[in-house]
């Protein structure tokens, strides 16, 4: 039941591609150019500049090996999930957070609802890693989820250490050749930019027909709670743009700069 996607997305969802789609096809997922590019994999040959990344499969799941440097300089390796399905940059798994202490190494965190699917929300301490090197690319100060409050997969100890989502993908087109067991990342402009995320300190929802944009949470302490904002308020406009996914898409972009000043008109 993928129903209770949409209104989290912002966006219809009428279903998923998965492992038996894409392992027919070199699959490459170009961000900068907002394309899906499906290859014969028979004739594919790749001639770029890109990394290559040899994957490996866990239940059909694609795999890859990254390693992430703290800010006291201490390095970590670990086998990731690469979720093209989540719009997270880095989530770390509880059992890898407790084997290294994460919580008192990772810091400041910041406490609240880490995103979540089909089997729901999670929460999550979130701060930054001081660098996470995928493949020979080292991308600086990464926004990482700590999943410490989980009853799903991100609470059980497995083969994989924690997801590598699309704030990172899409700093590349990536290629996905399952019958070759790897993938090429090609960086694109967005690999310079720097990793924020939401400044004010709420997070939103859409209801089912995607007509009208409610706050669902807010962080105690943030502007968005200075400001007086509540859970269950509608939002009307965002600086005088109406209509709830053009705003959303608004505060996606404004509230991730630092010392903007947002107009926000609330029912």
């Amino acid at each position: 039941d993928l129903s209770a996607l949409p209104a989290r997305e912002g966006h219809r969802i009428d279903g998923i591609l998965g492992y038996d789609f894409i392992a027919r096809n070199v699959l490459a997922i170009d961000y900068a150019k907002h394309e899906l590019r499906l290859y014969d994999r028979k004739s594919f040959t790749y001639s770029g500049s890109g990394a290559t990344l040899p994957l490996s499969f866990f239940q059909l799941h694609p795999h890859a090996d990254a390693e992430i440097r703290l800010a006291n300089g201490e390095t970590l390796k670990g086998r990731f999930v690469i979720d093209v399905g989540s719009a997270n940059g880095l989530s770390l798994a509880k059992p890898f957070i407790d084997d290294h202490h994460l919580e008192s190494k990772i810091t400041p965190l910041v406490r609240q609802p880490g995103g979540g699917g089909v089997g729901g929300r999670m929460i999550a301490e979130i701060g930054r890693v001081a660098g996470l090197t995928l493949g020979g690319v080292t991308l600086s100060n990464v926004v990482t989820q700590l999943i410490v409050d989980s009853g799903g997969v991100f609470a059980q100890r497995g083969s994989w250490v924690g997801n590598i989502g699309g704030d990172i993908l899409r700093r590349f087109t990536v290629y996905f050749d399952y019958a070759a067991k790897r993938m090429i990342l090609e960086p694109n402009e967005a690999i310079s930019e720097p990793f924020e995320m939401d400044m004010a300190g709420l997070q939103t929802v859409m209801n089912d027909s995607l007509t009208t944009l409610r706050i669902d949470f807010v962080l105690p302490g943030s502007p968005a709670a200075e400001a007086g904002l509540k859970p269950g308020d509608e939002i009307v406009s965002v600086d005088g743009v109406e209509g709830a996914t053009r705003a959303r898409e608004l505060m996606r972009d404004r509230f991730r700069r630092a010392g903007e000043r947002v107009k926000i008109v609330i029912r």
